[in-house]
């Protein structure tokens, strides 16, 4: 009889756990396929920015005044943080969006102030020179100021170097921008006329706060992370930055303590699919999906079964949320 029973109840938790895994991999395919759409919305239309900027006159552009004639088409794609052009005498022309108080605050802009050029200049002696340019939402101008000490060379640069060496679109992995402190990626691009090396900034940051809804259960933990377990986003929250003197990092896993999404980033391989995964003792359910856009970083999560018992037995319902 205790046999019977027991065969019973392992029988009962067997199909309890199918039903918790096939419903938990429609789900993790709902949320995989959310943030590689949401991360192709925000990074396609720049891609196709950048293809364009490679042939605009801004690229043979040699004067300052030539450079800001540009500055309308610059301004065009919204979701744009900072779109800019390096030159081979080491001038540099870039239009940054002051969209919120905090980057007005942050680059100590005038209230009106909807745009800032930032620019390196080389004098007719040869001496490059720093300037900042207050525009409007109307892309009119509304102070300069001149920082001598300044000192700012693109071809230094990372995305410069890697555009100017071969030829077609370079995506960097998620970072933090060292100016504006948002998370994004940037895409640059030679020009091609090769003139000059063409960059945008993309802030990415809103996918963190997507991230919130994508919660199937209290305890469900998610999270994108990199190749060192670098947490580049998490639902809705800051805490997974760390700031060292005027230095921002991203944290590990380890740092901020999630020890489930740390196990499962170590051991568990990159499956497209909900499986039975035991983080630290507890079994749960888990899946890992390189992320489309940025082959660098993945998105990794885990739920306990312990928290989703009941929404096992309402799988159908909970494997249609988003």
């Amino acid at each position: 009889m205790l046999i019977l029973a027991g065969g019973l109840l392992w029988n009962s938790w067997q199909s309890a756990r199918t039903a918790l895994l096939d419903a938990a991999d429609q789900s993790f395919g709902d949320i995989g396929n959310l943030i590689n759409e949401k991360s192709r919305g925000i990074v396609g239309p720049a891609q196709a920015t950048l293809r364009q900027l490679s042939f605009d006159p801004l690229t043979r552009a040699t004067r300052l005044q030539e450079r800001f004639e540009r500055v309308v088409v610059l301004a065009y794609n919204p979701l744009l943080a900072a779109v800019y052009a390096g030159y081979p005498n080491g001038e540099f022309f870039l239009l940054r969006r002051l969209h919120t108080p905090e980057l007005r605050l942050l680059f100590d802009a005038p209230g009106q102030a909807g745009w800032l050029v930032q620019s390196m200049t080389r004098a007719p002696g040869g001496r490059l020179t720093g300037q900042w340019h207050y525009l409007d939402t109307g892309l009119r101008r509304l102070r300069t100021q001149n920082l001598p000490d300044y000192q700012f060379d693109p071809r230094q640069r990372p995305w410069y170097m890697s555009a100017q060496g071969t030829a077609g679109q370079h995506l960097t992995a998620p970072y933090l921008f060292y100016t504006s402190r948002q998370i994004g990626v940037t895409l640059s691009e030679r020009s091609r006329d090769g003139r000059a090396v063409l960059g945008l900034d993309v802030d990415i940051s809103a996918i963190g706060e997507e991230m919130k809804a994508l919660r199937y259960t209290p305890n469900t933990q998610i999270a994108v992370v990199d190749a060192q377990q670098r947490v580049v986003a998490y639902p809705g929250t800051l805490q997974h930055l760390q700031r060292q003197g005027e230095v921002v990092n991203f944290k590990t896993l380890a740092e901020l303590g999630i020890l489930a999404l740390q196990a499962l980033a170590t051991n568990a391989p990159q499956a497209r699919r909900a499986y039975g995964f035991e983080a630290r003792d507890e079994p749960g359910t888990a899946c890992a999906w390189k992320w489309t856009r940025y082959p660098k970083a993945s998105w990794i999560s885990w739920s306990p079964y312990r928290t989703a018992t009941c929404w096992a037995t309402c799988a159908g319902t909970c494997s249609a949320r988003p």
